[in-house]
């Protein structure tokens, strides 16, 4: 998918709410009718219970205007006022309810007239009983009864007929209520569910993919540092292919700059040392008298040729090792060795240095196997034994003691020089970096080389050290 990351971190967000938006929407109108039914429910047990009361007012008008035709007492006729008011009011409140049915306007407009005529027939007959004797309106009173009654009735079946079709509606609202709870519960369960699942195959969807691209960025790093071939290039143009773009490109300017430092070392390989060695050669033949006697100044100048020669072989030589190191490339004859001798043979050859300026070791620690490449070893005695010669004062002493330190042979070379600058410890062991400024002679290469062939061993190196206190230079070396 032709997408960024920062897209697809979108996509994933915006789609769940998309449908989470739609999916409230949806239940939001269904609650909507569910709380519509409710109110069309409530206002049908309004309508039973007003054409309930209608028809008890009606009752009531009944037997009061009966009574107070018989007693004629005021009491009866304020209660038959009351039922008469009461009946048209009724009516009121039933049309109320039921104004907002269009279907029903028929029969709300039937109630209306029957129950305007039903309150005209006993306003008729109350007149007539007010005006008539008591005696003579008893007579009457029987022959207009069937026509009370017949008005009655017509008011009666309409409101029944009200009273049906409400009863009807109740009947459905518990069936239709657990349906509509029914309906909503699924509703939710299945927005949850396809929610969920949506969200989740978007997920491992794009994660997926991001993280099989990455996996090959992964691989393409370890098959860089082992210098094997990449892996063909991350397919898309996010930010992911951005970077394997990058990485390949850095990746070929390094192989590039690894040929061009590979050319150089074999440039100085045998560009250099072959003629160096030739000229050293030529220097000791004219010394040794070959081409006939020299004179005394003219030594001079052969010894100084001779220690340039010396000192430009040795910066190639070291060249040449840290390279060899570094790629790999360097055999190591690994066997137990006493760290103690290696230690006395390295201090041995640099005994005439280290006379010139009275300097002494000190060894401790008897005899410390380690299991390590025992040329090798010596190289770093004397690379760190030489630095303490150079920068301890006259007279002074270099220490080393020698110890076992669990699964470690420790090693500790310690002396009273001038000491490293703090700023210093930390690029103390990179390339062409002298912590004291180095001076003739030196190439800024030796401690770089200790650190490499002890860490070939599977070992450690460091130092400790303070201005005006001396120097501890430590390695842990494997005993096994």
């Amino acid at each position: 998918m032709q997408l960024s990351v920062a897209k697809k971190g979108l996509l994933m967000a915006a789609v769940p709410l998309v449908l989470g938006l739609i999916y409230l929407a949806v239940l939001s109108v269904m609650l909507e009718n569910a709380e519509a039914t409710a109110t069309r429910e409530s206002r049908s047990r309004a309508i039973i219970a007003e054409a309930n009361h209608a028809q008890r007012d009606l009752f009531d008008a009944g037997s009061a205007i009966v009574a107070w035709n018989y007693m004629r007492s005021d009491v009866l006729e304020e209660r038959l006022d009351k039922c008469l008011a009461a009946i048209p009011e009724r009516a009121s409140r039933l049309k109320e309810l039921m104004k907002d049915d269009p279907s029903r306007a028929g029969q709300l407009k039937e109630l209306g007239l029957q129950a305007t005529k039903v309150v005209g027939v006993l306003q008729w007959h109350k007149k007539r009983i007010k005006e008539t004797p008591q005696d003579v309106y008893h007579f009457e009173f029987g022959k207009f009864r069937r026509q009370i009654e017949g008005a009655f009735k017509t008011y009666v079946d309409e409101l029944h007929t009200l009273t049906y079709e409400e009863q009807k509606i109740q009947e459905h609202v518990p069936q239709n209520e657990e349906a509509r709870k029914q309906e909503i519960r699924l509703y939710i369960f299945g927005g949850v569910l396809l929610n969920l699942a949506l969200s989740l195959g978007l997920a491992t969807f794009f994660s997926r993919d991001i993280a099989a691209r990455l996996q090959i960025l992964s691989e393409n790093a370890g098959r860089f540092v082992e210098r094997k071939s990449l892996l063909p290039p991350v397919a898309g143009s996010d930010e992911v292919a951005e970077v394997d773009a990058a990485f390949r490109k850095m990746a070929e300017e390094v192989n590039e700059a690894e040929e061009t430092k590979q050319a150089f070392v074999a440039m100085v390989s045998h560009d250099l040392r072959s003629p160096l060695s030739a000229i050293q050669g030529a220097i000791e033949l004219v010394e040794s008298g070959l081409y006939g006697e020299i004179s005394d100044k003219g030594k001079v100048r052969l010894e100084s040729a001779q220690r340039e020669c010396d000192r430009l072989l040795s910066l190639i030589n070291e060249l040449l090792d840290i390279e060899k190191i570094e790629a790999g490339m360097m055999e190591m004859n690994l066997q137990t060795t006493d760290l103690a001798e290696v230690a006395m043979h390295s201090a041995e050859t640099l005994k005439a240095v280290a006379d010139l300026k009275g300097i002494k070791f000190e060894i401790f620690g008897g005899h410390i196997e380690a299991f390590v490449d025992r040329e090798r070893m010596i190289q770093v005695f004397i690379n760190l034994f030489s630095n303490a010669i150079k920068y301890s004062p006259r007279g002074g002493t270099v220490t080393v003691t020698l110890a076992h330190e669990k699964k470690y042979a420790s090693v500790k070379i310690e002396d009273h020089g001038r000491g490293i600058p703090r700023d210093a410890l930390e690029t103390v062991f990179d390339r062409f970096k002298q912590a004291h400024g180095g001076g003739a002679g030196t190439s800024g290469l030796g401690l770089a080389i200790c650190k490499a062939i002890v860490e070939a061993h599977h070992g450690k190196i460091g130092v400790v050290s303070e201005v005006g206190s001396g120097s501890l230079f430590w390695m842990q070396l494997p005993i096994h």
